[in-house]
């Protein structure tokens, strides 16, 4: 295995920022790699707001930054899928659907993109 997908989502009105790890729980999986992710994209959103706005990002003690929880993030069950999962779960994320999903939706999700690509159409 040697690379690796994973998901990070900046919640805006929540104040938080999460990882998404379909192979979270895993003793490979690194969470000072995840925090590091986590941090990086904080400074990101604050440089951001420096840049655009002319101030540091506002009460930045109130923004949680949320390692994978591998009870929330489905799992997957195989090397292969972490790139068709973390496409599910922001899409599951963008409509605001729970993240109920396993490998059995993974793979019919393989078939449609497969298909998708194929007649080179992306309509959901």
């Amino acid at each position: 295995m040697g690379k690796h997908w994973k998901g990070l989502v900046v919640f805006m009105k929540e104040r938080q920022i999460k990882v998404f790890d379909s192979l979270a729980g895993r003793d490979w999986v690194s969470r000072d790699s995840d925090m590091r992710y986590l941090k990086g994209v904080f400074k990101y959103l604050d440089d951001e707001h420096r840049e655009r706005r002319g101030t540091p990002l506002p009460d930045p003690s109130l923004w949680r930054l949320v390692i994978n929880n591998p009870d929330i993030t489905p799992g997957q069950r195989n090397g292969d899928d972490c790139g068709l999962f973390m496409c599910l779960i922001a899409d599951f994320i963008s409509l605001n659907h729970p993240l109920i999903l396993s490998q059995k939706h993974v793979t019919k999700f393989r078939r449609w993109l497969a298909l998708s690509l194929l007649k080179k159409k992306m309509a959901v």
